[in-house]
């Protein structure tokens, strides 16, 4: 049992860290102030190490991947927290205040605008896997 939570730990890891990219490379790395002026520091100063994106709004790809991301992050862990229930509550708890987070693109006058996604989709998702719990 130690062994499997071990290796499907260090699966997490990886998940985590790939989605961290794919994040990354998909909206910070498309951001005017990445490289002398980003907000959240770390991620602007990855972006040095990622191919280089013109600077632009976000497309459809882009939403994309992050959302590939998200799911992975969301859904790897679910057989476990069903078998504990604590950690089901906290996860959910998690979900639902992550879910009130607004995407915005800032635009050449920085003023921001809110990036047009499908959250009900979205929500729905998260809804189907977590066997509709958290929405």
């Amino acid at each position: 049992m130690l062994h499997e939570s071990l290796s499907m730990g260090l699966v997490y890891i990886v998940i985590i860290s790939i989605s961290s990219i794919i994040t990354i490379y998909s909206f910070c790395s498309k951001c005017s102030c990445r490289l002398n002026s980003c907000g959240h520091i770390l991620p602007g100063r990855l972006t040095k190490f990622l191919p280089s994106r013109k600077q632009g709004n976000y497309n459809f790809w882009d939403i994309l991947g992050v959302a590939i991301a998200v799911t992975a992050l969301v859904a790897f862990p679910q057989p476990w927290l069903f078998k504990n229930k604590i950690s089901l509550t906290v996860f959910c708890v998690l979900d639902v205040n992550l879910k009130k987070i607004a995407v915005n693109s800032e635009l050449d006058d920085g003023s921001l605008e809110e990036i047009k996604t499908n959250l009900s989709l979205r929500l729905k998702m998260l809804s189907i896997i977590n066997g509709g719990c958290c929405v």
